[in-house]
């Protein structure tokens, strides 16, 4: 079925952004709002020198970093809209892998209308992706 088949590659390529988008999150911490803002630079000989609150440069020690970082994690907004996303594309891949099953109509017609509220929700998750190269014209809403 080819509408199956443009779906199956959709959320392949939605597993994919979302994948590079947690890759991404994970590289980017947050940090508290009672954390002192800082800035850190290159020093001289290759150490680190740091700036905290508008302050002076100074060398930045493995105990200034750990106590700086101690504030600070991860988005958790956006690793939270990562994981609902992921949890749209299982629900449809599950009842695509469930079918219709028996051989009452209003059942096949309603398993049809399910599919095709996946099936928009999926392409509404893709568009934010539409100037990737590999998003597809077919996927747009």
């Amino acid at each position: 079925m080819e509408t199956r088949r443009v779906e199956d590659n959709l959320t392949g390529f939605l597993r994919t952004r979302l994948d590079e988008k947690e890759h991404r999150a994970r590289d980017v911490w947050v940090f508290s709002r009672d954390a002192p803002p800082f800035e850190i630079r290159g020093g001289a000989r290759g150490q680190d020198e740091v700036s905290i609150d508008g302050g002076g440069w100074q060398p930045m020690t493995s105990e200034l970093r750990d106590e700086l970082f101690a504030r600070a994690e991860p988005d958790r907004f956006v690793l939270a809209d990562i994981e609902s996303k992921r949890r749209i594309i299982e629900e449809y891949e599950g009842e695509v892998s469930r079918g219709p099953a028996g051989d009452r109509e209003d059942f096949v017609a309603r398993h049809e209308g399910i599919l095709d509220a996946y099936r928009t929700a999926l392409r509404a998750l893709a568009l934010p992706y539409d100037d990737h190269p590999d998003y597809r014209e077919e996927w747009r809403p």
